[in-house]
């Protein structure tokens, strides 16, 4: 829906403010605009702008906040709890907590009754649980602190329970490593002081340690969350690196929390820790799946842990949080059907009861309409584990009436009924299996003529007729694959060579010629690498089994070998391929400015007599690099060379000089002489100016006194002397 607007020329902005969100619904500045002209008009006119703006974001605080605050100025009572119902315990946000609090203060004043003291005590401590770890939740203690320092006590006991519970919130402070955590222990040593001055000076003392461990730890994590920017906007990254750079930096914020620095004990507070910090990324990094996919997972091996302690209310709580946080990713994702599989899992794991878990995935089968094949396989397959073989085939049968079911299905139901049906329902091992099998049989056959068959579809068949030891069924289900037309070259020959596989452990030796037969046509059209031979590899995959191959690693790598079995080196590369391929020689670029040589082909130096011009490694000699070899050739042979020798770090100067050099101050210094030739004549010339030096010293040894500093110096101080 529109923005609602009043003047013509605010139209006219709006407008363009609503054609940059259809082209780009995660433009940041374009949501700020218009929220910033809602901010100026009365929320009963805006509240379709900002129900639309809290769907799109419903992860982040920002628009919640502003929503919530236009509603507390128009005094809607009624809507700010529905909307505080709404986020406050799926955002962890220091700032909508404390929006929270502080309408709980403002519609409950704490001098009219201790009922109301006592909902804002309540709203505090569940604020301080939701946020408290928050390296920017000082503020949020300190105004609890305040709150309770205003409340009025009558009595010593009432006195006696404020200074307990204020000391309880003061102790959590400086645990905790927070922003300006210094300032904060200050004042609760002066609390101590003030309340408690008979035993100050041991509670302060014991209470140091955590204070200086959280004062240490903070001045590595607070820079390190001020670098996140959580109060910007999520949206989609613009760059790779860009993407790649900000989850690392949240990656390291947890990766902080779960070496737990703080030597926490209580391993429900590290889990909550370790949790929070997943959920402030999901709040930024909302359209990262992987992100919500481990945030589920620590949650899960955190209810195993709460399991295996006999914990079952923090087992039960945790598996509640996990659910909810996928319910949240539903939200964003409608259509994926992982995140309502996982939900289905976590109520398999805590035994609900059947109908919760149908529930769930009527739910997926009814948002996942694309191709629902998945969703109805472990539908079928949960049937079978937690009822009865009858219900998980009712729902195969509902999979059949879909258009949208693919054959993965009937794999799935095939197999189920082969290893799970017979079992529940004949006697004997024997009648077991013939039964078992015909159904299957009947299955597979059923698909077949339905679809038109894929590679996977095959080599399932194919190895289930090679487990009946059904050898002829399975040979004529080759030969049709092997002339389908919808197969590709690869496929086929991944195929052909399950067919090999079975006929060199059972066949006989015309089946096994036939088959290399076939492999070698559908070798001859695959498209390999120049430097790639079809008929070596074909040869070698043939005596190949399991990880053993007839010869080593290194001359595979060096005939550059491809596997005909292997359907990832038979898989033509596309162009997503390259392009990941090049972001990982960018990313490999930038880490490694030097190239690095392969420690793997590198042996031990071994000298011989004359060992020159060639490196010895196994298998034969190979010369050197075509460079150097044309410098070989310019240089005079060792033999003939007797001296002079050059100093080692002026020529290496005289290099790097060269090296720095223009090319157009190159062709002038060469002067028609190859640069290498003249660079070569310039160290044979000081080394020729070096040796005559040296001459001239050993025949006039006055002139070696004149280099030598040591001794000019002396004869200049014996010549002062003499002159006094």
């Amino acid at each position: 829906m529109m923005h609602n607007t009043n003047t013509p020329a605010l139209q006219s902005w709006v407008a363009k403010i609503e054609s940059r969100l259809k082209i780009n619904p995660h433009d940041a500045e374009a949501w700020l605009a218009l929220a910033r002209d809602a901010g100026n008009r009365p929320v009963d006119q805006m509240r379709t702008f900002w129900e639309r703006s809290v769907t799109h974001f419903p992860t982040h605080p920002y628009f919640w906040q502003l929503y919530i605050g236009r509603e507390i100025q128009a005094g809607h009572h009624e809507e700010v709890e529905k909307l505080f119902s709404r986020c406050l315990h799926k955002i962890p946000s220091v700032g909508l907590n404390l929006q929270h609090v502080r309408y709980v203060t403002q519609t409950n004043p704490p001098h009219f009754s201790v009922q109301n003291r006592e909902k804002i005590r309540e709203a505090y401590d569940q604020a301080v649980a939701r946020v408290g770890f928050d390296v920017e939740a000082g503020p949020l203690y300190h105004d609890y602190i305040t709150f309770l320092e205003s409340c009025e006590a009558v009595g010593p006991y009432a006195e006696q329970q404020r200074s307990a519970k204020m000391r309880e919130v003061w102790q959590k402070a400086v645990a905790v490593p927070l922003a300006g955590i210094e300032h904060m222990w200050k004042d609760y040593c002066q609390f101590e002081a003030t309340h408690f001055p008979a035993v100050h000076e041991k509670v302060t003392k014991d209470r140091s340690y955590e204070y200086i461990n959280a004062k240490k730890q903070g001045k590595a994590l607070v820079p390190l969350l001020q670098s996140l920017r959580r109060d910007k906007l999520p949206s989609r990254p613009r760059t790779q690196e860009e993407e790649r750079h900000q989850i690392g930096n949240w990656r390291k914020w947890i990766d902080f929390e779960r070496a737990n620095p703080l030597m926490i004990d209580d391993a429900n507070k590290l889990m909550r820790r370790i949790a929070y910090a997943y959920e402030n990324c999901l709040m930024c990094c909302p359209y990262r799946i992987d992100i919500w996919l481990e945030t589920a997972a620590h949650y899960r091996d955190a209810a195993d842990k709460a399991k295996a302690r006999s914990d079952q209310v923090a087992e039960r709580d945790i598996i509640d949080a996990a659910a909810y946080c996928m319910e949240r990713g539903i939200v964003l994702y409608p259509d994926r059907a992982l995140f309502y599989l996982i939900i289905a899992d976590l109520e398999e794991y805590r035994k609900s009861s059947p109908d919760r878990v149908k529930r769930i995935f009527d739910r997926c089968l009814g948002k996942v309409t694309e191709n629902p094949t998945l969703a109805y396989i472990h539908y079928m397959l949960w049937c079978r584990r937690a009822e009865t073989i009858k219900e998980a085939r009712a729902v195969f049968a509902r999979a059949r009436a879909e258009p949208n079911v693919t054959q993965e299905i009937y794999v799935a139901a095939a197999l189920m009924e082969y290893f799970t049906a017979a079992v529940q329902t004949c006697s004997t091992c024997s009648s077991k299996d013939k039964r078992a099998a015909e159904v299957a049989l009947r299955i597979f056959e059923l698909a077949c003529k339905k679809f038109v068959p894929n590679a996977a579809f095959y080599l399932t068949y194919v190895n289930f007729l090679v487990m009946q030891n059904d050898q002829i069924n399975a040979k004529i289900l080759v030969e049709k694959a092997l002339a389908a037309e919808s197969l590709t070259v690869q496929e086929k020959l991944i195929i052909a060579g399950k067919s090999l596989e079975f006929d060199t452990l059972y066949g006989d030796y015309e089946s096994i010629q036939k088959t290399e037969r076939s492999r070698a046509e559908l070798m001859a059209q695959l498209q390999l690498q120049p430097s790639t031979s079809p008929v070596g590899s074909r040869i070698i995959s043939r005596w190949n089994y399991l990880g053993l191959t007839p010869i080593n690693e290194a001359d595979l790598k060096n005939i550059d070998y491809v596997e005909s079995r292997d359907p990832v080196s038979l898989t033509p590369r596309t162009s997503f391929d390259l392009f990941k391929d090049s972001l990982v020689s960018k990313t490999a670029d930038t880490k490694k400015p030097l190239a690095l040589p392969d420690l793997n082909a590198m042996i031990p130096f071994k000298p011989r007599r004359n060992n020159r011009g060639f490196l010895a490694v196994p298998g034969g000699d190979y010369a050197f690099p075509e460079a150097i070899e044309q410098l070989k050739r310019l240089v005079p042979p060792p033999e003939s060379f007797a001296g002079p020798f050059p100093d080692v770090d002026q020529v290496i100067r005289l290099l790097l000089e060269e090296n720095a050099k223009s090319t157009v101050d190159l062709q002038k210094a060469a002067e028609g002489i190859d640069a290498g030739i003249r660079t070569i004549a310039q160290i044979v010339e000081m080394a020729d100016e070096a040796e005559t030096e040296r001459m001239r010293l050993e025949i006039d040894p006055e002139r070696r006194n004149e280099r030598d500093i040591y001794r000019l110096r002396q004869a200049k101080k014996l010549k002062v002397e003499g002159a006094e």
